[in-house]
């Protein structure tokens, strides 16, 4: 037996394109196994669903790896939550007049990339349902200040930095007092808060990325009774445009998730249709062969029609169509190829079979 699969091997590899299919369906196998061990497909559909996952993962996003060839450095996410313990997060305690205090949290990061980020968002956490007056005060390179906003803000609710329309209007009055003129394409909080200001601004074309460390001051209004009751953090998030070895969608889910999942679900789907098409092929076709005449011809006639259909498009109506599951996609995929062209190949070499001596011995001693 040993002996059979090693020649059986060894003439196999004589064909290169025989040699690349194993390796793509060794590596689907190997892909299939890490997949099932690591992600449970359980853990895989809560993370696939869940939208605290995924809510810092950017939309839309290249992969990382495209970094490698471009001559722009893409921006890559940046997280800072207070929450963490970093060198980089401070936050300390500022006592006011009338019994109020502000909390500062103070978060620095260095920008170090050739384009703007794609999103801001800036989160509040805290074990109290209570509203909070929040001021937000951006920090660029050389110290230009900018206060986004004054607004309420409770528990784990979200300032989406990036849609700011009255921080535009403000910044876009405070360019034309600083350079002298608008700029000639419809600015974005994005480029606003990264931007070099200065004339290069004014044009989409030639507008520079103001690399260098930045600084977020969030400070929170906060009586006396509440300074050592209420726990309240900040997480800011600058979405980038690379993330990952897949990127992401529309809906900022991670596509590396779907595509190490997938693995398995293409190898079962393409497994269970592929040996269930084989061995119902050939058991029309030895039908077919053996009983001939009228079933013969029905059965021929049945294989050349369902052999001009186009496959593929009809496939795809249908599932658009009927928005059926993987699953009942993989019964119609085999009710549509149990008559495909393996039919007759099968019939072919039936109908030498039939002829063999050893066929017509056993029929001559009386066999069906």
């Amino acid at each position: 037996m040993i002996r059979i699969f090693s020649k059986f091997f060894r003439e196999l590899l004589l064909y290169k394109s025989a040699l690349v299919g194993i390796i793509i369906i060794v590596s689907l196998i190997v892909l299939s196994l890490y997949a099932v061990i690591t992600i449970p497909y359980e853990e895989a559909v809560k993370r696939w669903n869940s939208i605290e996952y995924w809510e810092d993962f950017p939309k839309n996003a290249m992969p990382s790896w495209i970094n490698f060839f471009t001559h722009k450095k893409l921006p890559e996410n940046i997280i800072l939550d207070s929450r963490e313990q970093k060198n980089y997060i401070n936050k300390t305690i500022i006592s006011l007049s009338g019994g109020k205090y502000i909390q500062r949290i103070l978060l620095t990061f260095n920008y170090i990339y050739d384009d703007f980020p794609s999103e801001i968002i800036l989160r509040i956490y805290s074990n109290s349902t209570k509203q909070f007056t929040t001021q937000i005060t951006w920090i660029k390179p050389g110290e230009i200040e900018y206060i986004l906003g004054r607004r309420l803000l409770r528990g784990y609710e979200a300032y989406y930095i990036s849609r700011d329309e009255d921080f535009l209007k403000r910044f876009n009055a405070n360019l034309v007092s600083k350079i002298g003129s608008k700029p000639s394409y419809d600015l974005d909080v994005t480029i606003a808060l990264f931007a070099k200001e200065d004339p290069s601004i004014l044009n989409r074309d030639t507008v520079e990325v103001s690399r260098g460390e930045y600084r977020v001051i969030v400070d929170i209004l906060v009586s006396e009774e509440d300074i050592n009751n209420i726990q309240i953090d900040a997480k800011l998030v600058v979405y980038g445009k690379v993330y990952g070895i897949a990127g992401t969608d529309h809906r900022r889910r991670d596509l590396a998730l779907a595509l190490l999942w997938g693995a398995p679900i293409a190898l079962a789907f393409g497994l269970i249709a592929s040996v269930t098409i084989t061995f119902m092929q050939m058991f029309i076709a030895a039908i077919s062969a053996w009983y001939g005449k009228s079933l013969d011809f029905i059965v021929q006639r049945m294989t050349e029609i369902l052999m001009v259909l186009p496959f593929l498009p009809m496939v795809l109506m249908i599932s658009y169509f009927y928005k059926i599951t993987i699953w009942m996609l993989l019964l119609v995929i085999i009710l549509l190829s149990i008559f495909g062209s393996g039919v007759k190949s099968y019939r072919a070499m039936f109908l030498q079979i039939k002829e063999l001596p050893y066929v017509e011995a056993a029929m001559a001693y009386g066999a069906s």
